[in-house]
């Protein structure tokens, strides 16, 4: 089984207010991956800038994808399985 993420939408952002910030700055789209894996708080779905770091609370949807000038990207971690 290998670790697989998707983007589900660029230059967008969830819209629901049942999301973690994980960090506020000076964090990597990569960096937010993890902490999103890390945290049992946190559904598959986060989304990040390279900087800002938020997840969907677990049990909860993205929502609608707002557009945003921020550089934000909406992925969702989907384990895929290698034959």
């Amino acid at each position: 089984m290998t670790e697989d993420w998707t983007v589900l939408a660029a230059d967008a952002f969830c819209g629901v207010d049942d999301r973690k910030q994980l960090a506020a700055s000076d964090t990597s789209v990569a960096q937010c991956k993890q902490l999103t894996l890390a945290d049992a708080e946190c559904s598959s779905v986060m989304y990040s800038n390279g900087a800002a770091c938020v997840c969907v609370l677990a049990g909860y949807t993205c929502g609608d994808f707002l557009a945003t000038t921020m550089g934000n990207s909406v992925y969702e971690y989907a384990p895929h399985d290698v034959e």
